[in-house]
């Protein structure tokens, strides 16, 4: 990519940067997480049951993985700037609009609205190349990956909270209101970088060569197989745990607050993990702690009654 690369200098506008980068990381998983607490709340406003509810999370999955895969080379046709600001406005519509549904089907038209502008997201590793370098930019990264597991077992309490004292359009409105904060930042803090500018087809060709290397696709859907793990968790763990184990918002926060304990400690294993075996090694080991995972998980449901710590465990 021929771009200007802008280092961040002085201290505040470092801090700056680093505050919006952080933020972005929020929001990147803040449209999920924080309103799975409010699965009921949801299915009694809109006369649905909690399953119909679980759909709405998978669709902004789709909607947020669709918009990736052209974020990356429109951010080199148009900017980062001017996509971020772009994706921003395009989230903070779908949010509203989702505030002000009265029914199910416009719930989820709004919900995949704001996805598509939170795919915007995955400009952040773009930025830190940009405005970062050596090793600023290699810590700056390990920061984030952090703050994303850390975000990631935090946002279900913070949405309970925010289920208790403003019911379920909550979330939405503490997403409008750090939306607007990425915004504002990204308007006076980021620099117009110079752009490229491909031939016509370049990006569909880009993606044909991309998926005919077999070693980037087998390294992809092992990367899929995991996420799926994680996902699949995530979206059917309101109903396990509130629809069927009647827990309450706080109780089931609390639980999955565990699950992301467990998420960060996965993360730093796997670091210490990686200066002592190889890749291939790693990646094996993955697979088959996540086959006897689920081995478990079957026994234990064919064998004992259905319980916080028969679905945690495993």
């Amino acid at each position: 990519m021929n771009k200007t690369r802008t280092a961040v200098g002085d201290k505040k506008r470092q801090r700056s940067a680093i505050i919006l980068l952080m933020t972005m990381v929020l929001l990147g998983v803040f449209p999920l997480d924080v309103l799975l607490p409010s699965f009921p709340a949801l299915a009694e406003h809109f006369h649905n049951k909690p399953s119909d509810i679980a759909f709405s999370i998978s669709l902004f999955a789709i909607g947020i993985s669709l918009s990736q895969l052209l974020i990356g080379p429109l951010s080199d046709i148009i900017g980062r700037k001017g996509l971020l600001i772009g994706g921003m406005v395009v989230a903070i519509v779908g949010a509203t609009g989702c505030v002000f549904s009265t029914e199910y089907g416009w719930f989820l038209i709004f919900r995949m609205v704001q996805a598509i502008g939170c795919g915007s997201f995955v400009l952040s590793q773009a930025l830190v190349q940009d405005m970062f370098e050596g090793k600023e930019r290699d810590q700056l990264r390990i920061l984030m990956i952090t703050a994303s597991g850390v975000f990631i077992s935090v946002s279900p309490l913070l949405g309970s909270v925010l289920q208790q004292f403003l019911d379920w359009p909550g979330s939405f409105f503490l997403f409008i209101a750090l939306a607007l904060g990425v915004l504002s930042k990204s308007f006076f803090l980021l620099d117009d970088y110079h752009v490229t500018h491909h031939p016509n087809g370049e990006i569909f060709r880009t993606y044909q060569r991309v998926l005919s290397n077999r070693s980037f696709v087998g390294y992809w859907l092992i990367a899929a197989i995991a996420f799926a793990c994680h996902f699949s968790f995530i979206v059917i763990s309101p109903l396990i745990f509130m629809d069927q184990l009647q827990l309450s918002t706080y109780e089931f926060s609390l639980t999955l607050l565990l699950y992301g304990a467990a998420y960060i400690a996965g993360g730093i294993v796997a670091r210490i993990l990686a200066n002592r075996l190889a890749p291939k090694v790693q990646i094996v080991l993955g697979l088959a702690l996540i086959f006897c995972s689920g081995l478990l998980m079957l026994f234990f449901s064919s064998t004992f009654e259905l319980s916080t710590m028969t679905v945690l465990i495993p």
